[in-house]
C-alpha cells in the first residue's frame, strides 16, 4: 500500500490501536482489519503510509510495535477497547494507557475504565465502525463509570508513569521497574493473591475483558501499595492452601507454584530482587524447618537468617552439647520446636532469637559438684539447700538420672553476705564458727537451709569471716545468738513450727491460698498447744510440700518467662495444675513435681 490520502500524525499520548482506528476511519476503511489486510503493522509500514522520511514522529508508538513473543508478558490489549468517559469528553483521542491490559482505572478522575456500551450492553472491540461510538449508534462520551479505590488508582498512576515518564506516581516500590516488569509483577500478584486452589496458573482466560483484568489488578494493587504486609498475607494464604495434614517438609510444597515462579527465568532480573528478599524474609520467620545450604534457590544470607536452627547447630553456637539442650527442653527451660519425621524421629529446632537467653542461662549454670566446691560445703549440704529452694536451680535431679543445673548467681549472692566483714580477732564477744555449727549443731536436715535463709533475710547475721576458711564454713556467729536460734528452730520443728499465716509468708503466697491448701489436704496441719486448739504446720510438712509441689510462679521464674506462658507450655504436654483459679478457685496455681 502506498501513501494514505488522510495522513494525520499521532496525537500526544495517543495509543497505537486508537491511531490505527483513526487512520482506518479517516481513509474510509471499515475497521483496522481492513486497513491492515494480511500485513503486520510495523514502523516501516507506517512511515510508508504516512509518506515520512523518518520514524521520529512515531516514537511514542514504538513500545506497542515490539514483537509480543520477545517479552515475558504482553501488556497490550489487541481485542477489546476501554476508555475513560471524562477523558474522552475532554479530548477525542484514544490514549495509549487505555490500551494496556493492566490499566483499568483512570488516575486523573479516579474511576474505572469503561469497556461495555451503556446503551446496548455489548463489549467494545477494535472491530466497531466508529472510534467514538458503538455499533448501536450510542456515543461513548457521557457514559457512567464506577469509582475505584485508592490502591487501584495508585497502581494505575504507576503504570501510566512507565508509559509517560512525565506523569507522577506515589509507589516508590515500582520506580526501578519498566512497563513490562510492572505488568508482570501485577499479573503474578493478581493471580497468586487470589489463590484458592493448590495449582495456581499464570494463564488467565479473557484477560482482555475489563472485569477479569480489574479483579486481577485490584488484588495486585492491595499487595503492591501495602508492601510488604499484604505480600506476607498472600504468602500465608498460599501456605494455607498448600497445607498438608502431615506437614510439608519442602518449600516447594509449602508455597506451591509461587516458590518455583519467583526463582524462575521470568523473574531472573535483579530488579525483582526485592520480591525474593521479602519472600526469603517470610520463609526465615515462618518456616519451621531449618534452612540449609541444600536450599540452592535461597541466598546464603537467607539461609543464615533463618529463624530456626537445628539443635546440633544451636549447641555448637552455644558451646554446649545437643544432649544438654535436650535435657533443658525436657525440664521446660527452653522453647524448642519439635517436628516428627516420617521415620518417627523428632527434628528439634531452636529459635535464633532465644539463643542469647539460653546462653545467659548456660553461663549462669553450674552442676552440683561445682556449686558445692564454690560454697565449700559437702554435697549432702548442697542437696539440702536445693531441696529447700534456698538456692535457685534451673533443673532438678530426677530418678531417671540427669544433673542439677544450679544458678551461679544465687551461689554468689550467698557468698557476698560475708564481704567486708571483720576477722574473728576484731570481735570481743564469744564466737562460734560455721564449720563447728555444721558438725555439731545443724544436725537436723532442715536446720542448715533454714539458717542460710535466715541469713539471707538478715534475721541472723554472721559477725566475722575467718580468713583461713573459704565459703560458708568461714562464717563466724555470736555463740549465744546462734545457739539460741538453733534451739528455737529445733523446738519449733518438733512442736509444729508455724501457723497458717506464717506458712503463707514462708512460702510467699497469699493466706487464702495457704488455707485452701490445708483444706484440700495438700498441706497437712496438726492441732497443738495446751488445749490442742492451735492449727500448726510442722517444718517437716513444709519441706514435704516443697518437695512434692511447685507454684506456677516459681516454674516461670526458673524458665525466665511469665507464669501464663509457662502454664501454656505445660498444658501442651498434658500437664495440668492441681489447684488454681480456674480449677478449684484457689488464688495460686500449684503443680505436682512428680508429673
Amino acid at each position: 500500500m502506498s501513501k494514505l490520502p488522510y495522513r494525520p500524525l499521532p496525537a500526544y499520548g495517543e495509543g497505537l490501536q486508537g491511531y490505527l482506528f483513526r487512520l482506518a476511519e479517516g481513509n474510509g476503511y471499515g475497521s483496522i482489519n481492513f486497513l491492515l489486510g494480511q500485513n503486520k503493522i510495523s514502523i516501516r509500514q507506517l512511515v510508508q503510509w504516512l509518506g515520512l522520511s523518518t520514524s521520529r514522529p512515531l516514537k511514542q508508538l514504538i513500545p506497542q510495535l515490539r514483537s509480543p513473543w520477545l517479552a515475558h508478558i504482553q501488556p497490550w490489549n489487541l481485542h477489546n477497547s476501554r476508555y475513560c468517559p471524562q477523558c474522552l469528553e475532554n479530548s477525542p483521542t484514544w490514549k495509549i494507557e487505555w490500551e494496556c491490559k493492566y490499566f483499568t482505572v483512570c488516575p486523573e478522575h479516579g474511576n474505572r475504565l469503561v469497556e461495555v456500551c451503556t446503551d446496548c450492553g455489548k463489549r467494545l472491540t477494535w472491530k466497531r465502525g466508529s472510534l467514538l461510538a458503538c455499533d448501536c449508534g450510542a456515543h461513548l462520551v457521557g457514559a457512567t463509570a464506577d469509582k475505584a479505590n485508592g490502591a487501584e488508582i495508585s497502581l494505575a498512576a504507576a503504570i501510566l508513569s512507565k508509559i509517560d515518564e512525565t506523569k507522577p506516581h506515589s509507589i516508590s516500590l515500582t520506580r526501578h521497574l519498566n512497563l513490562e516488569q510492572l505488568c508482570q509483577m501485577t499479573h503474578a500478584f493478581g493471580t497468586f493473591g487470589h489463590a484458592d486452589e493448590v495449582k495456581v496458573s499464570q494463564k488467565i482466560l479473557n484477560l482482555s475483558n475489563i472485569e477479569v483484568a480489574a479483579r486481577l489488578t485490584k488484588i495486585a494493587a492491595e499487595i503492591i501499595t501495602h508492601w510488604p504486609g499484604n505480600f506476607y498475607l498472600m504468602l500465608d494464604n498460599l501456605r494455607r492452601v498448600n497445607a498438608s495434614p502431615e506437614g510439608n517438609r519442602l518449600l516447594a510444597r509449602e508455597y506451591g507454584v509461587f516458590y518455583s515462579y519467583v526463582f524462575s527465568s521470568r523473574m531472573s532480573s535483579k530488579k525483582f530482587d526485592f520480591i525474593r528478599e521479602a519472600f526469603e524474609s517470610h520463609i526465615s520467620n515462618n518456616w519451621l524447618v531449618p534452612l540449609t545450604r541444600r536450599n540452592k534457590r535461597i541466598s546464603p544470607e537467607g539461609v543464615s537468617s533463618g529463624v530456626w536452627l537445628p539443635l546440633n547447630q544451636a549447641a555448637k553456637q552455644l558451646g554446649t552439647t545437643r544432649q544438654h539442650l535436650e535435657s533443658m527442653y525436657d525440664a521446660g527451660m527452653i522453647n524448642v520446636h519439635v517436628r516428627r519425621m516420617e521415620s518417627n524421629k523428632r527434628m528439634m529446632c531452636i529459635d535464633r532469637a532465644f539463643l542469647p537467653g539460653i546462653q545467659e542461662i548456660l553461663d549462669d549454670m553450674v552442676d552440683h559438684t561445682k556449686a558445692s566446691a564454690i560454697l565449700n560445703i559437702k554435697k549432702t549440704r548442697m542437696t539440702q539447700l536445693l531441696k529447700s529452694h534456698v538456692v535457685h536451680a534451673y533443673t532438678e535431679l530426677r530418678k531417671t538420672g540427669g544433673i542439677w543445673g544450679i544458678s551461679l548467681k544465687s551461689i554468689k549472692e550467698i557468698l557476698s553476705i560475708g564481704e567486708g566483714m571483720p576477722t574473728p580477732e576484731d570481735i570481743s564477744t564469744t564466737i562460734v564458727g560455721m564449720d563447728h555449727a555444721l558438725r555439731f549443731w545443724l544436725l537436723e536436715d532442715f536446720l542448715f537451709p533454714a539458717l542460710i535463709r535466715a541469713v539471707k533475710n538478715r534475721e541472723i547475721m554472721p559477725v566475722a569471716i575467718s580468713p583461713g576458711q573459704p565459703g560458708i564454713p568461714g562464717w563466724v556467729f555470736e555463740h549465744d545468738r546462734l545457739k539460741t536460734w538453733c534451739g528455737e528452730q529445733t523446738q519449733q520443728a518438733r512442736n509444729g513450727a508455724l501457723t497458717i499465716p506464717q506458712v503463707a509468708v514462708e512460702l510467699g503466697i497469699k493466706q487464702e491460698a495457704a488455707y485452701h491448701f490445708v483444706r484440700k489436704g495438700i498441706l497437712k496441719a496438726v492441732k497443738m498447744g495446751a488445749s490442742a486448739n492451735a492449727t500448726l504446720i510442722t517444718q517437716a510438712e513444709i519441706l514435704r510440700f516443697r518437695t512434692n509441689y511447685v507454684l506456677s510462679r516459681d516454674l516461670a521464674e526458673s524458665a525466665g518467662t511469665s507464669a501464663s506462658h509457662t502454664m501454656r507450655l505445660l498444658a501442651k504436654r498434658g500437664i495440668r495444675p492441681v489447684c488454681g483459679k480456674n480449677i478449684d478457685g484457689c488464688a495460686q496455681y500449684l503443680y505436682q513435681r512428680n508429673f
